[in-house]
This record gives structure tokens, sequence and C-alpha cells, in this order.
């Protein structure tokens, strides 16, 4: 729907596309006297008094002299609805021990669609999880609620466990993530970081020219936040077979980026260190995976080999992948 003023006069059409319009009836211009501050808006109605109705608008747009941001009211008599509150959770357990999360959203209560809220069992601080007794959802202020509230809302699907984004095995790092080099001296050429061996971009790479003669790699800590990692993969250079990494190290740690670090896993990169060199820009096939159950929030990765020390004059790597689960 358009509707267009020209001073007083008033115009109106509709469109199925947006792009062609027709023009609405009466076929004759509308003039209406106008003056002062005019405001321009839609409404919605059920066309009976008894039932509430509710719609979103999208995509509305206006052009000229308009001003301001859209406010909501109510047209004729008072519309029923909620009053803007908060929303909680508690928990108790057997031992009487309770904690309360409240929603991030402080008019929660006035959401006009579904809404997910995924809680961390971590929030409910103090309460023994393995033995809950009863929950409460309220809304207000839970330390001092009043009386006299009004409104309605639907609370469904509540479900206690994992999510299945948990479950799902990824790639925990990430273009963004806090990187430093080991050993983090600078020795690289400035268009070839450590940063870009875990930037999900294969015509980048990681370069660090002391790799060929000692361990050379990765500290990383994934925004995603604490991980379990059972599984690395690594992804051929552009250039220089010499310097592809074909054996590693993986370690964790709980501490800080600067460790002290806890040695997960270890081995050979076998695809890399076949006779034939491996395909540039290609990453390794035969699985590098391995049991581990610990989460950890950093993660340090070290090539100690390359395919040959004697030639090359550095390490370099296109892609690492550190993949894993969200821990719980």
């Amino acid at each position: 729907m358009k509707l267009t003023r020209t001073g007083n006069i008033f115009t109106a059409a509709y469109s199925a596309d947006g792009v062609a319009w027709t023009d609405l009836a009466p076929t004759s211009d509308v003039e209406i006297d106008m003056s002062g501050t005019v405001y321009v808006g839609l409404a919605v109605t059920s066309h009976d008094a008894g039932i509430m109705t509710s719609a979103a608008f999208s995509n509305i747009t206006t052009t000229g002299t308009v001003s301001g941001t859209w406010q909501a009211e109510e047209i004729g008599d008072a519309q029923p609805g909620n009053d803007a509150e908060p929303l909680y959770v508690v928990v108790e357990d057997t031992a009487g021990r309770s904690a309360t999360v409240v929603h991030p959203d402080p008019e929660a209560s006035l959401a006009t669609g579904w809404r997910q809220w995924q809680i961390p069992l971590s929030a409910f601080a103090g309460v023994n999880m393995a033995s809950v007794q009863t929950m409460y959802i309220g809304l207000g202020d839970r330390d001092n609620p009043t009386a006299g509230g009004t409104g309605l809302i639907y609370i469904d699907d509540i479900a206690f466990g994992t999510p299945l984004s948990h479950n799902a095995m990824v790639d925990v790092t990430g273009a963004g993530d806090v990187v430093k080099g080991v050993p983090n001296d600078g020795d690289w050429p400035a268009a070839e970081t450590p940063d870009l061996a875990i930037d999900d971009d294969t015509s980048t790479k990681f370069l660090h020219f002391k790799g060929f003669s000692e361990p050379s790699g990765l500290q990383i800590t994934p925004s995603v936040g604490a991980t379990i990692v059972t599984e690395v993969t690594f992804t051929t250079a552009n250039d220089a077979p010499e310097r592809d990494p074909v054996a590693f190290e993986l370690y964790g740690s709980n501490d800080s980026i600067d460790g002290p670090y806890t040695l997960i896993a270890g081995g050979e990169i076998a695809d890399f260190a076949l006779a034939t060199q491996w395909p540039r820009f290609t990453m390794n096939e035969t699985s590098i995976s391995f049991e581990n159950d610990m989460a950890y929030d950093h993660y340090q990765i070290l090539v100690t080999a390359v395919r040959d020390a004697t030639s090359a004059n550095s390490m370099q790597v296109a892609e690492i992948e550190l993949i894993g689960v969200l821990a719980p």
C-alpha cells in the first residue's frame, strides 16, 4: 500500500510486488485540510469488539520531510495487553537452596512472538541441579512483588539438558578469535600472520620462519567459549611442500592463552608425509581424531616437524581446524 500527500491532497495506491502500483478508488484525489503537526500511521482491527488482535507491519518506508520514530497507540477503547515486566525463573533443590535468573529483556512480557530462552545450568549458582525439587516462572520483581499486574503469557516446551547445538561437531575456531604465534616473535611475513591459519580462507596462510628448525604454531582463545576438541585438520598452503607440517601436538588450558598447558593429543599428519606430495590448498583426508572429554577455554597447537627440514626455510599452513563441541 502507498499513501501520498502533496499539501492537502492525498492519493492511495496498492501493489502486489511494490513495483507496479494501481490507484485506489475514489478516482479523484482526496483533499483534507491539514495544519500543524501531522501523524502518519497504520492500524489493525479484528472487527469484533470482544476479540483482541495484533499484527506486525514490515518493510515500511517514508519519503519527504517525515521525522520521528514509530510509536504505538490505542485507538478507541483500551485494548487488552500485558504490563511491561521482566520474566524470571527460580530453581530450588531438595535442600531448600534456590537461585533466580532474570531474562535479559526487561520487558519480556511484551514479546509478540515465540522466543527461545536458553539458560546455562551454571547460572543457578549454589543449587544442586541433580536434585531439583521446584521450578517457578514469574513476572515482575521476584524480591519485591507487587499485586495488580494484568495480561497473559504462554510458556511452552520447557526442557532440561544439553541443547542439540552443543552436540554438533564443528570447527570451534574462527576469524576474530584471539591468536598468538608460538614462539610469538613476529618472525613471519606481514601478510602471513598466525591468525590467518584460522580465518576459514584457504587462499591465505600462516608462515613461520622458525618452524622448520623448532616447534612452531598457535595459541588460540575461541570466542565461542569452553569447548571439547576431539579432532584436528590441516590444509596445505599454496606452494613449497617441503614446508608442510607432518607432525603436531595439541594442548589445552583453562588459565589463560599463555598457559600453563596440558597435552591433549599428538601424532603424525599422515597424508602430508606421503612419498608423493599432498596437493596444494587441500585438507588432510586421513582423520586425525583422539579421545578427550576435558573442556578448555584456550588451546595451543604446535607443528613439531615439517615435510623436509633440510630444504625448508619455514613452516607454513593454510588452515588449522580444531573440531569439537561446545562445553555443556
